[in-house]
């Protein structure tokens, strides 16, 4: 999808946390990584220069890099996912306005970062 070219990294520490039985709150909630890409960064941030808000300014690489994975043996339930952030992002070195369904937290001053972070609610 976008400009990465079909690539699928496996981050070493999302698989050692699946393989230690962790779960992917995001994924759970939303199950579909086409459909339902729920990107984490570039965060466009007013307070920053464009040129250092994305890796690659000449591409599309929005991504999710923010993750809250969970393991439990107990009766356990992801009710809620919210990105915190601002809802703009940055595709081809330029500011882009909201451009999914998520549901953000937005952010009140200054937002501290180049990417978003998440906000996972859990029910016993």
């Amino acid at each position: 999808m976008f400009d990465h070219r079909g690539a699928i990294v496996p981050w070493d520490c999302s698989v050692l946390l699946t393989e230690a039985g962790f779960v992917d709150s995001f994924r759970e909630k939303y199950p579909n990584p086409v459909s339902q890409p729920r990107f984490t960064y570039p965060a466009y941030n007013k307070d920053v220069s464009i040129d250092k808000l994305a890796w690659a300014p000449q591409a599309d690489d929005r991504d999710r890099i923010d993750f809250v994975y969970y393991r439990t043996n107990k009766p356990l339930k992801v009710s809620e996912v919210k990105i915190v952030g601002p809802s703009g992002t940055v595709k081809y070195g330029k500011k882009q306005d909201q451009d999914s369904q998520d549901e953000f937290l937005l952010p009140v001053g200054v937002w501290p970062t180049d990417h978003k972070a998440l906000f996972v609610k859990f029910e016993f």
